[in-house]
């Protein structure tokens, strides 16, 4: 019979384990009172008067007075179904088992039972489960998150109080350091620009025949046309970059006119049909540059003008010539091959100023003088952000003091996104205030837990 009482003893307390966890949950733990206890030889039961099942587990755990209890003696040991523990004696621990016999109930004391470790025990874990409790209260308690929100609320509120001075009081710096980032900005995307231009210019020139290739490393001609003026007089323009390494000190050129159906036409009043014309430089590498001859001919039906040759001097002293079959092609580019998507360009220049150095600080000086303005604008209108950011935080301190109390009050808070707009993106400070909500609704549980806890159980713990 005491083997199968310590095995009912350890059952109960695998349950007491699993009910401990529960109070994690908040949940009020039930104390188990059905297990089973064998007395002593000669033990003393004392009868409960008018006691029925609903009488147990007691609610007010006094200590019961039993000199004026019918007394029943049991001679032999005898196992009993145990129904609840109290008290004969005003003791700090408890002495004394409410048994179940034959539908009467009886008092047991510990004295007369064979193994009363339960007793101890139960009381070691009922005062465990209540200091539980009262941890939950004191982890949960409100006015620590709530002080964490009024904290992290003040630190943004001098935060942007700071940012406002500073702003104010280093403007010039300011402006200095935006010119200086718009600067190297620019002079970024100018490089990018007309790198991707070059680019562009290379991948059409791989297409070409091989011999053309090299030539049209040395210079390309985008533009090159008759223009017809008074009673047949013909001028010829030509826009052409220098694509080599070198600077054009001179370029001649050479060529034949034909007509609008595709005859060579000559001069009607010199009556010559090869014409030429001279440019004098600088024309610096990756530069373009346009250039025009006036009355290069009468012709009335003069259309376009077909090269044979050109002829470049460079200031070192070195010179190229280009032939008419590599002309055809230079003349004749098609004009994509100089309209990168995404970038816009002035003319046909192929390289930038900037990758050849820069001078930063006059470029930061253009910027300051150039967009000063804006500069005013954009700093008016971080000001005017941060402002509003300020005022937010204010409002929103104002509002948890004074309703911060109320979970419910709260959510409707944190659900009215348009109010808190500018606290939006601000996760810690929304999850702080969740935070909060969450110590509110749990602190409320855990106290009532512990409220019933003591009411049921008070007099287990004294």
């Amino acid at each position: 019979m005491k083997y199968i009482s310590h095995v009912l003893f350890c059952l109960f307390f695998l349950f007491g384990g699993v009910l401990n966890g529960m109070t994690q949950d908040l949940n009020l733990p039930i104390i188990p009172h059905l297990f089973f206890i064998e007395t002593a030889p000669n033990a003393v039961l004392y009868e409960i008067k008018n006691a029925g099942s609903y009488s147990f587990p007691m609610t007010n755990r006094g200590s019961f007075d039993v000199s004026s209890f019918k007394q029943k003696r049991v001679k032999k040991s005898t196992q009993y179904e145990v129904i609840d523990i109290t008290n004969i004696h005003k003791t700090a621990e408890y002495d004394a088992y409410v048994v179940k016999n034959k539908e009467k109930y009886y008092l047991v004391s510990s004295s007369d039972v064979i193994d009363n470790t339960y007793l101890d025990r139960s009381s070691a874990y009922v005062q465990s489960l209540h200091q539980s409790l009262k941890d939950s209260v004191e982890r949960w308690l409100p006015s620590r998150s709530f002080q964490r929100l009024m904290d992290m609320a003040d630190e943004r509120i001098q935060t942007y109080t700071d940012s406002i001075t500073k702003m104010r009081v280093n403007r010039e710096s300011i402006f200095e350091t935006w010119a200086r980032k718009d600067a190297l900005g620019d002079i970024e995307e100018s490089i990018k620009k007309y790198q991707a231009r070059r680019e562009n210019y290379y991948n059409w020139v791989s297409t070409l025949p091989a011999s053309v290739q090299k030539d049209a490393k040395i210079l390309a001609i985008p533009e090159s046309y008759i223009d017809a003026g008074y009673v047949g007089l013909c001028s010829y323009a030509m826009r052409f970059i220098n694509m080599s390494k070198k600077t054009i000190k001179y370029l001649t050129w050479s060529g034949r006119v034909k007509n609008a159906v595709g005859d060579y036409v000559s001069c009607e009043v010199h009556h010559k049909s090869t014409f030429s014309g001279k440019y004098t430089g600088p024309c610096y590498s990756l530069c373009d540059d346009f250039a025009e001859w006036d009355a290069v001919l009468y012709n009335g039906s003069a259309e376009q003008m077909i090269l044979s040759s050109v002829k470049i001097i460079y200031t070192d002293g070195s010179s190229a010539t280009i032939g008419k079959q590599s002309l055809d092609y230079l003349t004749n580019i098609p004009q994509e091959v100089f309209r990168v998507k995404g970038y816009s360009f002035f003319g046909y220049l192929m390289g930038s100023s900037d990758e050849d150095g820069v001078d930063i600080d006059t470029k930061i000086k253009d910027e300051l003088f150039l967009s000063r303005s804006r500069y005013e604008r954009e700093l008016q209108d971080k000001t005017s952000k941060l402002y509003d950011l300020m005022r937010h935080y204010k409002d929103a301190k104002k509002f948890l003091m004074e309703h911060g109390h109320s979970s419910m009050v709260l959510g409707t808070y944190l659900s009215r996104g348009n109010d808190i707009w500018a606290l939006r993106d601000d996760r810690e400070f929304i999850r702080a205030i969740e935070d909060y909500r969450t110590s509110l609704d749990n602190s409320k549980k855990a106290e009532q837990s512990l409220s019933d806890f003591e009411k049921r159980y008070l007099d287990f713990m004294n």
